[in-house]
Order: structure tokens, then C-alpha cells, then sequence
């Protein structure tokens, strides 16, 4: 089993900004897709207008363009989305997939955590959902590194992977989860990690 994550934000220092979005997807070893979750997450201590007022220009168009700030407008009115319930929310989906009989814990202690440049969501993990990123592994498997490494050791399989589609809404984190999948897909299927 693989835990895929994906997190928007409001910039790239996740002790002063602002987790704004998380998607997960449980794939088995041989990346199908076993089930996902997405969730909107609002700013703590702060309004999405004044958050945006904040942001650096590139990231404010960014979350303009596909969306997102205007979905946190409008999600502002509940408290479904506050940190501390999306992260009791990924427990609950992570804990549907535990192993019968085992903590959540246990079940996922061994389970990698995944995506494209995950480093970058485990440490927003860490800092704004401490709970839910202690629960998996240590361990990473990171899809852009797999993609640096083909450009370096495979240069014709590095150029057929698949491209971001220019239709799809981008940076969203659960299209960016599933695109993340897609490539590792792609470079299993080429053999270029040992597959057929």
C-alpha cells in the first residue's frame, strides 16, 4: 500500500503560511487506486481576504486561476474545514483502510508517503497536521526525484511521460495527486523502474 498526499498553500514556508488545501490517495503497491479524499482547509487566525491580500503575486494568480480562493470564500461559513477537523477527517479515511485487527498506527507505520516533491507537503504536514503525518512512514517515495533521475540515466522515457493535461484545472491537489501517479504509472509501464 502507498498513501499519495498533495497540500495547496499560500506560499512555501509552512511555519508562516497557510495550509490551504490536502488530498490523499490510498493506491495498493501496484498503483491502483483503492480510494481518495480532498479537503479545503481554512486559515487559522486570519480571513481568506486577508490571507490574500498577503500572498506573493505568482500564488495569488495561481489559486485565482483555478479556483481555490474563491472555494475558501465561500467554504468560510463552516467549521467542517478548520484544520483540526481535516486532519481528524484524513485519520478517519486512513483509518478505513487500516488493517483489521491493527492501531492505525501500526497499519500504516511501514506505509510510504508519496507524491511529487512530497517533502515539500510532508513538512506543511508536520507543521499544521503533526498528528495525521506521524502516523505513516518515515519513508518516501517521490515522484519528481524519479523524474530527475530519468532525465539524467533515460532521456527518451523521461520525454514521453505523460504531460500535464493544459485543460485540467492545475494545482489542485487532488488532480495533482492522481497526475503524480499517472507519471510513476508511466515509468513502471516503460520499465524504466523494473516493470514489464
Amino acid at each position: 500500500m502507498i498513501i499519495w498526499v498533495d497540500t495547496e498553500t499560500s506560499g512555501l514556508d509552512p511555519r508562516n503560511g497557510h495550509l490551504l488545501e490536502v488530498a490523499l490517495v490510498v493506491t495498493d503497491d501496484e498503483l491502483n487506486e483503492l480510494g481518495h479524499v480532498s479537503s479545503l482547509v481554512l486559515p487559522v487566525g486570519i480571513t481568506i481576504k486577508e490571507m490574500a491580500r498577503d500572498l506573493d503575486p505568482v500564488v495569488l494568480e495561481m489559486h485565482t486561476k483555478n479556483g481555490l480562493l474563491d472555494e475558501l470564500l465561500a467554504a468560510t461559513r463552516g467549521e467542517l474545514f478548520r484544520r483540526y477537523a481535516v486532519e481528524e477527517y484524513l485519520l478517519a479515511f486512513l483509518a478505513k483502510h487500516s488493517v483489521s485487527g491493527l492501531s492505525i498506527h501500526e497499519s500504516f507505520k511501514r506505509v510510504p508517503l508519496a507524491g511529487s516533491t512530497v517533502g515539500f507537503d510532508r513538512a506543511w504536514l508536520k507543521e499544521h497536521m503533526p498528528k495525521f503525518e506521524s502516523m505513516v512512514s518515515y519513508r518516501s517515495i517521490d515522484v519528481s526525484s524519479i523524474t530527475e533521475l530519468a532525465k539524467r540515466w533515460a532521456p527518451a522515457i523521461y520525454e514521453n511521460r505523460p504531460k500535464a493535461d493544459p485543460s485540467s484545472i492545475a494545482h489542485r491537489a487532488l488532480a495533482d495527486v492522481r497526475e503524480s501517479i499517472e507519471i510513476l504509472r508511466y515509468y513502471r509501464r516503460c520499465g524504466f523502474l523494473g516493470g514489464a
